[in-house]
């Protein structure tokens, strides 16, 4: 039996190996995994790389939706355990809109030459209505 276990345990480290998104964030477990988030096409993100960490994430801080007055905005960044990378979370609420009242991203980010890097990208959204009304979820709020 003990081998089984540990064939079953190893092909499991395996394939987090294999896809990241499966393995979940290493530096937030409070978050629900990345395929609870829509992955954005980092050929249409506007900063995929930046001469500092907070540049990749420029697109946030301006032009975002109008507040409501209760708006809130809060950053995280955490070193990965392996030291190679960084989870970096914004999370912006308060959004003075019928449908959506917040937006939330989580991002791999890695040193790259002079610079930072965005590997991987997804968002969710706050929905202020609906079936989902005050859930986080990836799919479009009505």
């Amino acid at each position: 039996m003990r081998p089984t276990l540990s064939f079953v345990v190893l092909s499991a480290l395996f394939m987090a190996m294999l896809n990241p998104v499966q393995a979940g964030f290493k530096t937030n477990a409070d978050l629900p995994p990345p395929e609870a988030w829509a992955q954005v096409d980092l050929a249409n993100w506007k900063t995929p790389s930046a001469g500092d960490m907070m540049g990749l994430f420029q697109p946030l801080f301006g032009g975002y939706a109008e507040f409501d007055g209760a708006k809130r905005m809060t950053i995280a960044v955490n070193e990965t355990p392996d030291g190679a990378a960084y989870e970096v979370f914004v999370t912006q609420t308060g959004y003075a809109d019928d449908s959506v009242s917040g937006g939330r991203w989580a991002a791999t980010v890695k040193p790259q030459g002079s610079g930072w890097v965005i590997e991987a990208l997804w968002r969710q959204q706050l929905c202020a209505r609906g079936a989902h009304k005050d859930k986080w979820t990836k799919q479009n709020c009505p």
